[in-house]
């Protein structure tokens, strides 16, 4: 007979959302979304179902409100692309609980495989000298500095994977 330890349940720290697929962006209303999943128990691939009264909170803002005032209801035409978000990173990994002390983040677009946004990339043939540049340890690091408004140039090879943003780069071996 084999017996498996029951993994404990952590309280997540940090909890990485994205759109559940490509070509769809979605801005949640981040005053919402925490009410909403605190108590969750999440782990990476997770797809995060909303219900109506959910929905309402988190997608009428301002703009669902303009297209109302002309008779339009945003939230009908994209309903499908707007019913789950997906949980793409935690913090410690595995399953997860949200509580009122987790980071929330949100990514608006499906990223890559790394994280990034792919709107954000800039492929880059030339790999400029780091030396100007600061390396940081983690790639989360590269995608909060683009989230300031930069583009973030990708460097690859057949050995690894640079990310440049602004003074700051970060190496992926593969």
């Amino acid at each position: 007979m084999v017996f498996h330890r029951k993994r404990k349940i952590l309280e997540a720290k940090e909890v990485w959302l994205c759109p559940p697929k490509e070509n769809v962006e979605i801005t949640l209303d981040e005053r919402y979304l925490k009410e909403i999943l605190i108590n969750k128990i999440v782990s990476v691939g997770d797809k995060i179902s909303f219900n109506e009264k959910e929905k309402n909170k988190l997608f009428n803002s301002g703009f669902n409100k303009i297209f109302k005032d002309f008779g339009m209801d945003y939230l009908d035409e994209f309903k499908t692309d707007m019913d789950k978000i997906k949980v793409f990173k935690t913090y410690p990994k595995g399953k997860v609980k949200i509580t009122k002390d987790t980071k929330i983040n949100q990514l608006n677009e499906f990223p890559n495989e790394d994280g990034v946004p792919k709107s954000k990339i800039i492929n880059i043939r030339k790999l400029p000298n780091l030396k100007d540049f600061f390396e940081v340890t983690n790639i989360d690091e590269i995608i909060k500095i683009s989230n300031a408004g930069f583009f973030i140039n990708k460097f690859e090879d057949k050995d690894k994977v640079i990310y440049i943003v602004d003074k700051y780069y970060f190496i992926k071996k593969k």
